[in-house]
């Protein structure tokens, strides 16, 4: 059975950065890093989306340099 869980999760409010490894040629592993932020909708339902708001960004960036250091490490 796959293991479709990220390897980690980096959080701040409601960003996300999910980092994720993947099996490529010749067996080798690979990590790649998916961003999203959470959003409640009128009717109270939770969502996410990859679309960020100006508000988000320096978040988003420090999110973004805390998984660079993950990577180095794996």
């Amino acid at each position: 059975m796959a293991n479709n869980a990220p390897v980690e999760n980096l959080r701040d409010g409601r960003l996300q950065a999910a980092i994720w490894a993947n099996t490529g040629a010749e067996s080798k592993t690979f990590h790649s890093v998916t961003l999203t932020r959470s959003y409640k909708e009128e009717g109270g339902d939770w969502k996410e989306t990859s679309q960020l708001n100006k508000a988000d960004l320096l978040r988003a960036a420090n999110l973004l340099t805390q998984a660079y250091c993950v990577f180095r490490r794996k």
